[in-house]
């Protein structure tokens, strides 16, 4: 009898196949909720806006963030509560 192997990615069952989609797919939920959590709270006092956020890349290993706003405080306090790497 062999050995079976299960791979699982955020508590579901994946093929082979699918591992690395899933596995992009997880991260990119953790990404989203972790920026959503940090930036929940930001507001312009002035004109109402939120940020946005933009990852834009070829890869998840290649991704640049644009955050934009409608103005620069508001882009400030929004880049404030993201951490550098």
């Amino acid at each position: 009898m062999g050995v079976k192997i299960k791979l699982t990615v955020g508590g579901k069952e994946v093929s082979p196949e699918n591992f690395g989609s899933a596995m992009k797919a997880q991260v990119y939920e953790h990404l989203k909720d972790s920026i959503t959590k940090k930036l929940s709270k930001i507001k312009c006092p002035e004109h109402g806006g939120v940020p946005q956020v933009t990852a834009e890349g070829s890869s998840l290993d290649n991704l640049k963030w644009k955050i934009s706003g409608c103005c620069e405080k508001l882009k400030d306090e929004a880049r404030k509560a993201l951490p550098k790497k």
